[in-house]
């Protein structure tokens, strides 16, 4: 099922989870080089990462301007809009929260299709050949797996754990 407003809809979800502005010095994603104490200490803001953009005003960043950088860097790099809405959100929520390299490696996994970090014809073709609300819980439980083995695991799993239940939830809406 392709959503007209899947993108809305996840966004949405992201901001929310993500939230405000957070300066955790324990969060190698608040350093401007990606490890905890290593460069600056700029933070969060609606998950944008001083780790991902460096040079980014984070603290003063928009909901707007977040949203921008989601669409362009994480929604087309996942090719979200050729997904079926459920899928979309749940890739779209894994590629900000675990990685876009990681959330098209999980939808490849899931369609049993060459990992290639591509979401080309093939990975759509298998995509759109599995049912839905299978695919759906196949993401979800591969989506959960990745995290048991991510660095961080101990101190923020159980957070991640509920974020991806809330998102699972929301997809299962759209199936």
């Amino acid at each position: 099922m392709y959503l007209a407003n899947a993108f809305k809809i996840a966004i949405e979800f992201v901001i929310d989870r993500e939230g405000g502005y957070s300066l955790d010095r324990n969060d190698p994603g608040n350093w401007t080089k990606g490890a905890v104490n290593a460069g600056i200490l700029k933070g969060t803001k609606y998950g944008i990462s001083a780790a991902q953009y460096p040079i980014f005003d984070i603290e003063h960043l928009t909901p707007q301007q977040a949203t921008e950088i989601y669409r362009h860097d994480y929604w087309d790099r996942c090719h979200c809009d050729s997904l079926p809405g459920p899928v979309a959100i749940l890739i779209f929520d894994s590629s900000v929260n675990q990685g876009v390299s990681t959330a098209i490696h999980i939808v490849q996994q899931a369609c049993g299709v060459k990992e290639d970090g591509v979401i080309g014809p093939d990975t759509l073709q298998a995509v759109n050949k599995r049912e839905l609300g299978e695919l759906v819980d196949e993401v979800m439980a591969r989506r959960m797996t990745r995290y048991g083995i991510t660095d961080g695991f101990a101190r923020y799993g159980l957070g991640w754990s509920h974020r991806l239940t809330a998102c699972y939830k929301l997809a299962l809406r759209y199936t």
